[in-house]
């Protein structure tokens, strides 16, 4: 089997040292075992992406050396195919339609309780014309495990994960599902991303098993800025362009 892995930035601002640092240990792994490295642009957020953050982001890439396999893949052109999972998981009962409003959900939030929906097990009782998300039903009745790379194997509860949204209330998919779906569609065989990820792969897990897709898991540790906050775009002087004008060199 070919070894696929990829970098999956959503273009809303200049690729930044954190980014590029996970970007680097994609490429070397792929390049190490004759694989594959793939680059999938994240631009389901319509209200944030830009033009520019797409070429800023490859002029990184190509700064760094880093080149990429096969077309670059944009995750806005897949929206139909993520829709039909979704519809999928639904007739399967893996997932369900929830008709909570704002303010059932934000007493959960309030409160800090695990968020639970009446809607779980009442789908014979569907309200018309009432707006709806889609929810994965997230099991409770056994612990989650994933055998990861660098963790090695790691254990959550049943009550650690929720019923998360797949797709909201307007009808777009949630990046849960996205992510998920794509990985899957362009058979990434390892998915090596931060270490703030690792509750995302638990979550996708219900998705991955529906699938029959079983990734290798890899999930880094994070740069940490001076404040020990996680490194992220809003860092000033982090991008890589700005290290470029600086005249460091790769």
């Amino acid at each position: 089997m070919t070894v696929i892995t990829r970098f999956a930035p959503s273009p809303t601002g200049a690729l930044h040292l954190g980014g590029a640092r996970t970007a680097l240990f994609n490429y070397l792994y792929a390049k190490k075992n004759n694989g594959k490295f793939r680059l999938r642009i994240e631009d389901t957020d319509k209200s944030r992406n830009t033009v520019e953050s797409i070429k800023s982001i490859t002029k990184s890439l190509e700064w760094l050396g880093l080149q990429v396999d096969d077309d670059i893949i944009y995750q806005s052109e897949n929206q139909n195919e993520h829709l039909q999972i979704a519809e999928s998981l639904l007739a399967k009962g893996l997932a369900y339609k929830c008709f909570h409003d704002k303010e059932y959900i934000q007493q959960f939030s309030n409160s800090k309780k695990k968020f639970f929906s009446e809607w779980r097990e009442k789908q014979n009782k569907i309200p018309s014309n009432k707006d709806f998300c889609i929810r994965i039903k997230s099991p409770v009745n056994h612990n989650h495990v994933i055998k990861d790379k660098i963790q090695g194997s790691v254990k959550v509860s049943a009550n650690e994960i929720d019923d998360y949204i797949i797709i909201r209330s307007d009808g777009t998919p949630t990046f849960l599902l996205s992510s998920a779906v794509d990985d899957f569609k362009m058979k990434i065989t390892d998915i090596i991303r931060g270490d703030d990820h690792l509750t995302n792969s638990f979550r996708q897990k219900i998705i991955f098993e529906f699938l029959n897709y079983k990734p290798n898991f890899a999930h880094i540790s994070l740069i940490h800025n001076k404040d020990n906050q996680k490194m992220s775009k809003r860092d000033s002087s982090t991008s890589l362009i700005d290290y470029k004008i600086k005249g460091i060199s790769t």
